[in-house]
């Protein structure tokens, strides 16, 4: 049966062997007998010292599960272990769920280890396993197979993150041990596995296959994803999930990520202390604080019927009751019950309102009403009956699930209003009870995005904002958010970034000036170089991303302004990846107009692990989505967007703009200065132009796209091509 590999993989190799020091290890997994031709061409150009196969040897075969495959699975591992064997170098296996691999028992070379291994071969520490992990802990790479994802490595080896974590199943990993170096090869893989399992006239389970697995690709070619990296919903004012998920698609999003607040979804006090409100006094008090409103924001002293006054937890600025503001507010993800305890006539008719998220249909607030006695209303409306005692306990994210069965989760609990209908009433406290915290609130959050996903057909992605301190947006879904009550965990700009960089994560630095956001501007410069400073000293605690594509500025600091830190970051050494957003809370706003930023993001697909890798990679584009509809290509030498070109001066680049819709100024920057400027007014553009890398160690050089309008608006950024010695 012939193979066909794309010839550019076998130039890679040669190319990659060409400045290896060797020893070499070959890491495969989950080989096909289909695959096995492949695999003795691989093992004739790369000539490894060590093979290390992280399990299912003849993978079609499943004796791990079916008795019924024996015969065709002692074929396909005999087969294997005489290509395998042509290596001349020892081999090591882990048991895959398919294996049987008690037959290789005497093989000489040969050795079968346990699954989740650390062994050190040649000066390298590997941790191997058949299964998919995280937390590998102090090891240089962590080999696996069996997932069925496009995940070849992680983080990329260009980072110094250890572990690196390598999938066998899709990608097979030559390692240079000498340099820690490596290069993943695209395994030619089926297009879909039809196996089904029946039964036979004998009462046997067996597989019965169709011709689809018999047809072959490589992985997929990469493409611009439209995504939205910094969005909040479902824990706090004013979105749900499904509201931001409506507006994206619509808009032609392919991806957006859900980074809430992690302390929302944790432990931070959201229950409101017993507290009494009396018509005694100037003002209400609570411990000390006023806490509770009128409508027209004014203290209320009481809540009677027929004056207008009700019970209301809202936000007023310099306000510290706890009711006041977001702290009270709570995921319904997080089981929530609130019980209010009140003191009121027998007969007495009361009206709770709970403010919910943004639904979808009208981008309107949901509400959930509670009427006690003989209040009503329309909408989501329970009756309750009354309570001798004034102790009503609403398990609100229950009640939901009566009225919206799918998706009544994908709310969070805003505002409480308490309106007296029928008589005076006493509020004497309100408590917030949740049955879920930090991760396991994500997770729930997780599980039923892919449903929303589903059904607005965009990929919802679930990452979390670090609060405490500077915020840092983490992408990786394998990063759990922390649980500070339960690990008395220390909230610290320190703190935070070392959780994230620990593990691993993809993380970025948020909102660059929000701690310097009532600077006057005669002080602007001071403050960029404070930013700047501080980015030279700390590395933004590793974060490998930055916010910066904020078209109406952020905090006071125009968007020219943030590109100024960026550059200047970059040339003295510190070479950050740039995205834009709208870090919109609230689906009528940032998606349209405004910060309204999205980042067009180059990944072979839309999975979570494989846009993180495209983020690392610098290959992130950003602007307006609303208008900017062109295509685009630029490049200096073999360098694309992201890329580090190395050479000793000089070099030619070219930019490349298709489908225009309206006249644009295209400025190529380098090193934070306009090197060329270009009205166009042609619906495409074309330009090839000579960049020095001067003096320079680091020369960015990048393309911006503007309006051609009075008051020019920002259209379009690439990341930068790095010019280097």
């Amino acid at each position: 049966m012939s193979f066909v590999v794309d010839e550019r993989y076998w130039k890679e190799i040669a190319d990659f062997l060409a400045v290896s020091k060797g020893p070499i290890v070959l890491h495969i997994s989950d080989t096909a007998t289909r695959q096995y031709p492949f695999l003795q061409k691989l093992l004739a150009a790369v000539k490894p010292d060590r093979i290390i196969h992280t399990g299912d040897c003849a993978d079609e075969y499943k004796v791990g599960r079916l008795e019924t495959d024996r015969k065709g699975y002692e074929a396909g591992l005999r087969e294997l272990m005489r290509i395998l064997k042509t290596a001349e170098c020892p081999i090591t296996f882990t048991h895959g769920n398919n294996d049987d691999l008690v037959l290789l028992e005497g093989e000489e070379n040969v050795e079968v280890l346990q699954n989740y291994t650390a062994l050190e071969l040649f000066g390298i520490k590997l941790l191997i396993d058949h299964y998919p992990f995280v937390g590998a802990g102090d090891v240089d790479f962590a080999l696996y197979g069996h997932s069925a994802r496009f995940d070849p490595h992680y983080p990329p080896n260009d980072t110094g993150v250890a572990p690196v974590y390598l999938n066998g199943n899709f990608f097979w990993t030559v390692i240079d041990c000498a340099t820690k170096h490596y290069l993943s090869i695209p395994v030619i893989e089926p297009l879909v596995f039809d196996d089904k399992i029946e039964t036979d006239e004998n009462g046997n389970r067996i597989i019965v296959r169709t011709e689809n697995d018999r047809q072959w690709k490589l992985p997929p070619k990469e493409r611009w994803f439209l995504t939205q990296m910094h969005l909040h919903a479902g824990v706090e004012d004013f979105s749900s999930v499904r509201s931001h998920a409506k507006v994206a698609k619509e808009l032609g999003y392919d991806v957006i990520f859900i980074t809430e607040h992690d302390n929302r979804m944790n432990r931070v006090p959201n229950c409101i202390e017993a507290f009494s409100l009396t018509a005694e006094g100037d003002s209400v008090r609570a411990d000390g604080m006023a806490g509770w409103y009128r409508d027209d924001g004014t203290p209320a002293l009481s809540v009677a019927n027929g004056d207008g006054y009700s019970l209301c937890l809202k936000r007023k600025e310099n306000a510290t009751f706890k009711s006041v503001g977001k702290k009270h507010q709570v995921s319904l993800f997080a089981d929530v019950t609130v019980t209010l305890k009140m003191s009121a006539p027998k007969n007495a008719d009361i009206l709770v309102d709970l403010t919910l998220s943004q639904r979808p249909e009208d981008l309107e607030q949901q509400h959930l009403y509670y009427g006690i006695g003989e209040a009503t209303h329309e909408g989501w409306f329970k009756s309750v009956e009354r309570a001798e005692d004034g102790v009503y306990a609403f398990k609100i994210s229950d009640d939901v699930l009566c009225f919206d069965p799918d998706f009544g989760h994908d709310n969070a609990l805003l505002y409480i209003t308490v309106t007296a209908v029928s008589d005076d009433i006493l509020v004497n406290s309100i408590e917030f009870d949740r049955k879920y915290v930090a991760e396991d609130v994500r997770k729930r959050q997780k599980t039923l995005s892919k449903v929303i996903g589903s059904k607005y057909k965009i990929v919802i992605n679930s990452g979390f904002e670090m609060s405490f301190g500077h915020h840092q947006n983490c992408f990786s879904a394998f990063v759990p958010v922390v649980d500070y009550g339960k690990t008395g965990y220390v909230k610290s700009d320190e703190t935070g970034a070392k959780y994230l960089q620990s593990r691993g994560a993809t993380f970025s630095y948020n909102h660059m000036f929000s701690e310097l956001k009532k600077t006057p501007p005669e002080e602007h410069e001071a403050a960029i170089q404070k930013v700047i400073g501080l980015g030279l000293e700390t590395r933004f605690g590793g974060a490998q991303l930055i916010e910066v594509g904020f078209p109406m500025g952020r905090y006071g600091f125009s968007i020219e302004e943030h590109m100024r830190v960026w550059d200047e970051l970059a040339i003295r050494g510190l070479k950050l990846v740039g995205y834009g957003d709208s870090d919109s809370h609230n689906s009528k706003v940032g998606w349209l107009d405004g910060n309204n930023f999205g980042s067009w993001i180059l990944s072979r697909d839309r999975t979570q692990e494989t846009l993180e890798r495209a983020m690392r990679k610098g290959k992130i584009c950003f602007g307006d989505p609303v208008r900017w509809k062109s295509t685009w290509d630029f490049a200096i030498g073999d360098a694309t967007i992201g890329d580090t070109l190395t050479c000793d001066g000089k070099a030619l680049g070219r930019i490349k703009l298709n489908k225009l819709t309206e006249p644009v100024v295209v400025k190529i920057i380098r090193a934070g200065e306009v090197l060329e400027q270009h009205t166009v007014t042609a619906a495409s553009f074309e330009r090839v132009f000579a960049v020095d890398r001067g003096e320079l160690h680091c020369c960015p050089v990048r393309v911006e796209v503007w309006s051609n309008e009075a008051e020019p608006k920002p259209l379009f950024f690439t990341n930068p091509i790095y010019m280097e010695k």
